[in-house]
């Protein structure tokens, strides 16, 4: 991944706050940017295939460095696609569900990247995630795709936080609600356009860890 600095947006905001400080500008862009990501799906990696290990159910899906999960899109073990399900499902649905072992046909997640297979592995199965992916917080940029496609709309949800705050010298509610509508029609427009396949990355050589 080609990662962009967030630094990269200061001509585009600051113009329309030059009062407000860099570093303020520079961490809206950047909550802007983790916002966008996670709300519309729209950075798609097809992660590098791992094998479960026999009696091993919990897995750690990894990002990109820099990165963090947003949602799990797809698992697949053995080419079958596992249903994802929860903890209060399996207790309703399934008889002694915490005992089966087997091929996986499920998982539940314990956070937004460590998932649960069901039944628990009793071999090696190949394993293919396909995720959607935010920056983390503590990354200095995002991926170019997003500084390329998504420029101006980033501007906006930037600009539509630093104008909604109260108090300061460049507050301005009215516009800052005009920016809002602006960055809330682009994550809608770049969910439609992940959702038909547009972003999807392939492997990306990252492993899940096992737990």
């Amino acid at each position: 991944m080609t990662a962009v600095a967030y630094t990269q947006w200061l001509p585009a905001v600051q113009i329309h706050v030059p009062e407000c400080p860099t570093p303020m500008i520079t961490e809206a862009v950047r909550s802007t940017c983790i916002r966008f990501c996670g709300e519309s799906r729209y950075l798609r990696e097809e992660l590098d295939p791992f094998n479960t290990v026999a009696t091993d159910e919990e897995y750690e899906i990894a990002a990109p460095a820099d990165c963090a999960i947003a949602e799990i899109l797809s698992l697949r073990v053995d080419g079958t696609q596992l249903k994802p399900t929860t903890v209060d499902a399996l207790e309703n649905e399934v008889v002694d569900w915490q005992s089966l072992t087997g091929r996986p046909r499920r998982y539940y997640q314990r956070s937004r990247a460590i998932i649960v297979m069901n039944p628990v592995p009793d071999a090696a199965y190949v394993s293919r995630a396909v995720v959607a992916i935010k920056p983390s917080q503590s990354s200095g940029g995002v991926d170019e795709r997003v500084f390329e496609e998504w420029k101006d709309a980033i501007a906006s949800g930037a600009l539509a936080y630093l104008l909604a705050m109260p108090g300061q010298s460049w507050s301005n509610p009215e516009l800052a609600g005009y920016h809002g509508g602006l960055f809330s029609s682009a994550v809608a427009q770049a969910r439609n356009q992940a959702d038909a396949g547009y972003s999807l990355t392939r492997p990306s050589r990252v492993r899940a860890r096992f737990l």
